[in-house]
């Protein structure tokens, strides 16, 4: 029988190590390390450690514990400690399929569910109910103006634009707009958003099914590329940059596309430092005005445009040998024909040059847009290398055949 024992023993040892190898010291390590993570939220909750706590600046806790510490430390009192440790081992040691896989994430998602379930009396009440324990009022009125002037106001002033821009750009130019999401199911929050939406219109009241959660994006458009900070400066890297081949094109027999010649991100008149195309540039916007090609519209004065007259090539010819065989009859038929083209608007090509510039900038924003378009460039050049402008034709006869008059009384 002894020997049987022995026998019987010396078998069963190793499995008890196993056991305890597999089981029980995973099971020890497990719960050691789920007492020192309780340990360590408690002092952090309670703020008895002085561990960093990497905070979100553009978070705001809605509730936090401080907010629940008076009713949570009541329910915790009325626990019966030592039954609730008895049935969290019991429920824990049966779901040894978590525990026994090492899996911390499976391992907090059971702790997790089995807490929240416990504590069912918190964590089934909806985000009004929260508001009301925080604020220790249940007037409606009361809560309303406490949801705005201390979760939506200062979550408000953190939905700020993250827009590093050049200190010349006014940023309130551009076209604001955003959403503030709402639970759909908690009324004071919404009726606090109806006095949001009257200090910060752009804001667009938008429910959601997120029940625990108050958003509010801000987004600004139609800010324009030179108003990132940093431009001026790859603009002066770009063109000390001498090298052939920085470009996708540059202008070869196969293929006429040339992107150096394309506008720069900068305004024109931003550029301090002008190369010469753009010194050439320059010269026929000037031109331009000079001739009356570009000008300021007549009835709105705010407002720029580029006239393209009809081509008078055949009266310049004609003016030319008039004036050669002083031929005055000719010339003052010629110039009736002249002051009928000027005189009928109907005639002329318009183009309307953008104009968004603020006041007392509107010539300068509209020189901008002539500069940046290549077919404005375009339309400009071809219109200097005409035969000429009927206004300068017209005064051009008008003034020989006073002078001639003078000359031959």
């Amino acid at each position: 029988m002894l020997e049987k024992m022995e026998g019987m023993l010396l078998r069963m040892i190793p499995q008890f190590e196993q056991l305890a190898a597999d089981c029980f010291n995973v099971y020890a390590q497990t719960t050691q390390d789920l007492t020192e993570t309780f340990h360590e939220n408690y002092q952090m909750l309670t703020g008895k450690t002085s561990s960093r706590i990497d905070v979100d600046p553009f978070v705001i806790p809605i509730v936090t514990v401080e907010d629940m510490k008076e009713p949570l430390d009541k329910t915790v009192t009325n626990m019966k400690l030592d039954q609730e440790k008895s049935a969290f081992h019991s429920f824990f040691f049966r779901n040894n399929g978590i525990w026994n896989s090492g899996d911390e994430k499976k391992i907090a998602k059971s702790v997790s569910t089995y807490l929240v379930r416990k504590f069912d009396g918190y964590t089934q009440k909806t985000l009004t109910d929260y508001l009301k324990i925080r604020f220790n009022t249940g007037n409606a009125g009361e809560l309303t103006n406490k949801v705005y002037e201390e979760i939506l106001r200062p979550l408000d002033a953190k939905a700020t634009l993250l827009f590093w821009k050049e200190p010349t750009y006014q940023i309130e130019n551009a076209s604001p707009h955003g959403y503030c999401y709402v639970p759909d199911n908690a009324a004071v929050i919404s009726a606090a958003t109806k006095k949001l939406e009257l200090v910060s219109p752009e804001l667009l009241t938008v429910t959601s099914k997120i029940a625990d959660r108050i958003s509010i994006v801000r987004c600004t458009m139609g800010i324009p590329m030179y108003a990132y900070a940093g431009t001026r400066e790859y603009l002066e890297i770009y063109r000390k940059d001498k090298s052939v081949g920085k470009h996708l094109y540059e202008c070869t027999k196969e293929d006429p596309r040339d992107w150096r010649k394309l506008p720069d991100l900068v305004p024109f008149s931003m550029i301090q430092e002008k190369t010469g195309r753009e010194k050439e540039l320059e010269f026929l916007y000037e031109e331009a005005v000079k001739q009356g090609i570009i000008r300021q519209d007549p009835e709105n004065e705010f407002e720029y445009q580029i006239v393209v007259k009809p081509p008078i090539d055949e009266l310049v010819s004609a003016a030319k040998r008039a004036v050669k065989e002083k031929n005055l009859e000719k010339l003052e038929e010629i110039l009736r024909k002249v002051e009928e083209l000027s005189e009928n608007p109907d005639s002329d090509k318009i183009y309307i040059i953008p104009n968004d510039g603020s006041w007392g900038y509107k010539e300068v924003v509209s020189k901008d847009y002539v500069m940046a378009s290549p077919a404005y460039i375009q339309i400009i050049r071809k219109e200097l290398e005409t035969s000429g402008n009927p206004e300068l034709l017209r005064q051009g006869i008008k003034d020989y055949i006073r002078n001639y008059r003078k000359n031959h009384i």
